[in-house]
């Protein structure tokens, strides 16, 4: 876990943030904003950039560890790209559960 004094500090600067931990690797997350959205569905609906889009939406939204810790994380488990890029689509809105109100 990270210490609350690095915590405090990310949550001062990005306000919410999201704690992730998986295969032993841990990350901060903040929400996408909307243009960074919009950057990954045209990504993904590009045939030639579509396998990059996942983890362009993950990079832009780590706001822990720094860029050089993160790449070593992704050389060692790449998979954390999936992994952690399902939590980032489910803090960006992406959800199974819908509340349905028919009137």
């Amino acid at each position: 876990m990270l210490p609350e004094a690095t915590l405090e500090k990310l949550r001062g600067e990005y306000g919410s943030i999201h704690v992730r931990e998986a295969a032993g690797e841990t990350v901060v997350l903040r929400g996408p904003n909307r243009a960074e959205w919009n950057a990954f569905q045209a990504k993904a609906a590009d045939e030639n950039k579509r396998h990059k889009a996942p983890e362009a939406l993950l990079r832009s939204c780590v706001v822990y560890p720094p860029p050089t810790d993160f790449d070593a994380m992704l050389d060692r488990k790449p998979g954390l790209v999936i992994t952690f890029g399902t939590e980032l689509m489910e803090i960006a809105g992406v959800v199974k559960d819908v509340e349905k109100k028919d009137y």
